[in-house]
């Protein structure tokens, strides 16, 4: 006769725990896996899950999943009203934090980490599409209300080695500039630019902030309803060259497709004046004879350095 066994005793691990074996590395592998929100809901499971979460290395925190950062603050119970800043500083090992806020939030984010190697902000704007002039307007009063925070805040990062800058960023840069001297980021090797083509004027001067960088990455931005891009060409010009093109960049990336005359421009620019340039990456329309009208004025750039090659993809 045979004796049917529980399964318990049939199969004993079923009755243990046994994620909660595993040592914290592999269980903070695990987690890195998850969402930051899905990782923060593990704390509720035990005791020993409830500050596992903070040993993540990164970190992504979104204000539209945590709406309220006092009700956040208290959920994952912090000893007192914690703040964002306490929250970065409960995290011994975070090297990746990536924070998405809405345009309109004005809250203030101090970062004091000895561990953080990279850092993303990011403010989701509700506009599709900028307008010459208006929004120009707006940015000037934005720099001019927070002149003091974006002066203590561009002097802070000033030793970054990587930078990627929106096109937003990027016009609060440019309008500082107009205000006060901008830093100097002489550890910058890569830098990556979003921007349309009404800031192509602004670029040389931005450029001599980054003396030795040696990567940049571009993405040029139209918006299709305008019909491609609505500048003239001969609007478009560029009054000087940084020290950065003379003697340090070897590398520039065209992220988006060139299609216009005056993306073509700002390529003309950067071969005839990137002395030590190695390599240009670009993308060319893929409609046929676009891109045939294209390559035909691409080829007859000069390049200032003999060592340039240039790779259309």
């Amino acid at each position: 006769m045979v004796r049917k066994l529980k399964a318990s005793q049939a199969c004993p691990t079923l009755t243990k725990d046994a994620i909660s074996q595993l040592p914290n590395d592999l269980t903070c592998q695990i987690l890195s896996l998850l969402s930051t929100k899905e990782a923060v809901k593990t704390s509720v499971l035990s005791t020993r899950w409830r500050h596992l979460w903070l040993s993540l290395p990164c970190l992504e925190l979104k204000s539209r999943e945590f709406l309220d950062l006092k009700n956040f603050t208290k959920y994952i119970e912090f000893p007192n009203e914690a703040t964002f800043e306490t929250l970065v500083l409960c995290s011994p090992v975070l090297e990746c934090l990536k924070i998405v806020v809405a345009s309109d939030d004005e809250k203030v984010f101090r970062v004091h980490s000895r561990s953080l190697k990279r850092l993303t902000f990011e403010r989701v704007s509700p506009f599709l599409f900028d307008s010459a002039g208006f929004f120009d307007d707006i940015y000037e009063v934005i720099v001019s209300s927070k002149i003091s925070f974006i002066h203590k805040f561009l002097h802070g990062i000033s030793m970054a080695r990587s930078m990627k800058i929106c096109r937003g960023t990027l016009k609060i840069m440019c309008h500082y500039s107009k205000l006060e001297p901008f830093p100097q980021f002489s550890s910058m090797s890569y830098l990556d630019i979003t921007l349309y083509p009404r800031d192509f004027k602004w670029l040389p001067a931005f450029l001599e902030s980054f003396p030795n960088l040696k990567y940049l990455a571009l993405v040029m931005v139209c918006d299709d309803r305008k019909g491609g891009f609505s500048e003239d060409i001969d609007q478009v010009s560029f009054s000087s060259v940084p020290e950065c093109l003379l003697s340090s960049l070897e590398f520039v990336e065209l992220i988006a497709p060139v299609q216009y005359d005056v993306e073509l421009k700002l390529v003309k620019y950067l071969l005839k004046n990137s002395a030590v340039l190695e390599k240009l990456i670009l993308r060319l329309a893929s409609y046929n004879s676009r891109r045939d009208y294209m390559l035909k004025k691409l080829l007859k750039i000069p390049r200032v350095s003999t060592k340039c090659k240039v790779v259309i993809l």
